[in-house]
């Protein structure tokens, strides 16, 4: 009966408490390490593997060429001018959310002197409970957060890199 009632308190301090649930669609300073296959350089298995190794310093540039526009209307545009923007706009969106991720994470560093950016692995699929019993979506939490240092690169040399160890906390 104890072990029912504290297995049940663990469920819903995991479903509504300040826990780790690794929900990448609710967050805007989350990603999915599976959209840099977006940026056409790096298979995100190998990635993860690479980062795994401790390394150093991981480079992963962006490989879809700049989109010139035609000047011809969008309603023209042969099919292979629609795929080639629509991979850069792909690359583009994932880029600019990359760089907004690492200057929230510089941002919260330089205030706290305390590092804020993470990749975390979710492996650990918990049920989840609701207050009747029902099950409800699982919850996916981090076994494992590596600190990261990532800087983003605009321009001709787009990219990705990761240039050192995190900074110690």
């Amino acid at each position: 009966m104890i072990l029912k009632t504290m297995l049940d308190r663990l469920h819903a301090s995991l479903t509504s408490g300040p826990s780790l649930n690794a929900r990448p669609h609710n967050s805007r300073q989350r990603m999915d390490v599976m959209e840099l296959e977006h940026l056409r350089s790096i298979d995100p298995a190998r990635l993860i593997a690479a980062m795994l190794s401790g390394k150093g310093m991981i480079e992963i540039p962006a490989k879809v060429p700049v989109f010139v526009k035609p000047e011809l209307p969008e309603e023209q545009w042969s099919d292979e001018q629609k795929k080639a923007k629509a991979l850069h706009d792909r690359q583009a969106r994932v880029l600019n959310k990359l760089r907004d991720i690492a200057q929230d994470a510089n941002d919260y560093y330089n205030d706290h002197g305390e590092q804020a950016l993470f990749i975390g692995f979710p492996l650990v699929s918990i049920p989840s409970r609701s207050d009747r019993g029902a099950a409800t979506k699982r919850i996916l939490a981090p076994a494992l957060l590596l600190p990261i240092n990532m800087r983003v690169r605009r321009g001709a040399g787009a990219g990705l890199a990761r240039p050192h160890p995190a900074r110690a906390a």
